[in-house]
């Protein structure tokens, strides 16, 4: 409903970051079915569980049928909806009132909706993303050893 809110007020550009996006996104489908490999060395895909390239195949068609059936933006609000479960099931766990399996559930319902988000941004983008934050975080641990402080990270 946001969303139609938002392109009544201002369609100019609503519609126009909507057809870059669309194009882009299709752009990088392709790149990314031809590059199967990249997928299977990133924390997604291996916590997915994707092991050979037929596997990966396999998760990029149930991929392209996910968006082929609910669109992109149904997958946006999915993820969303996926990772406010999860602070939802570790807030419980935290309090002791949910399980363990609760919060495992929903871990694995967001790396679901992570791998598709991964595929629908460019993975190759978003490797190099990931790899940016793990150096940031390894200086920040290595700061903080230094200084014997705990840092916010």
């Amino acid at each position: 409903m946001l969303i139609l809110l938002y392109r009544e007020h201002r369609p100019e550009k609503n519609q126009r970051r909507t057809f870059l996006h669309r194009k882009d996104t299709r752009a990088m489908r392709s790149e990314a079915e031809t590059e199967t490999t990249a997928a299977t060395t990133t924390a997604a895909g291996a916590g997915a569980g994707l092991h050979s390239a037929s596997q990966l195949d396999a998760q990029i068609d149930l991929y392209r049928r996910t968006l082929a059936v609910w669109g992109e933006q149904a997958q946006y609000d999915q993820c969303i909806e996926e990772c406010a479960e999860l602070s939802v099931a570790l807030l419980h766990y935290r309090r002791t009132k949910g399980s363990r399996q609760a919060v495992v559930d929903e871990i694995a319902d967001v790396i679901l909706m992570l791998g598709q988000l991964r595929w629908m941004f460019d993975p190759q983008e978003v490797d190099l993303a990931v790899e940016r934050k793990r150096a940031k975080l390894e200086r920040l641990l290595c700061k903080t050893a230094s200084s014997g402080m705990r840092e916010e990270i």
